[in-house]
């Protein structure tokens, strides 16, 4: 299994975020959603995940550019806090 970090949404709180992450496994992708909290003990770790499908892919992208004022704020210096920052190597 290899996972590969595509972005990581930030949350109101600190200890909590929402990673986007692209796995392949035995020849098959997948883009997955995954809840992950933190502890000083542990680190981040999975609460949660949801896979969506390569079909499923387009779907979402089509469906979120539907959303009102759907901008996203540029990651360069962006604070934990700040909403969206993306990968630099999506390989």
């Amino acid at each position: 299994m290899n996972d590969v970090i595509l972005a990581v949404l930030s949350d109101e709180r600190d200890d909590e975020r929402v990673v986007l992450v692209h796995r392949r496994e035995f020849g098959n992708h997948q883009i997955l959603l995954r809840r992950e909290s933190f502890s000083d003990d542990v680190g981040w770790f999975e609460q949660s995940s949801v896979a969506i499908s390569p079909d499923q892919v387009g779907q979402l992208k089509q469906a979120l550019g539907l959303l009102p004022g759907n901008r996203l704020r540029s990651p360069s210096g962006a604070s934990r806090r700040s909403g969206v920052r993306v990968a630099s190597d999506c390989g």
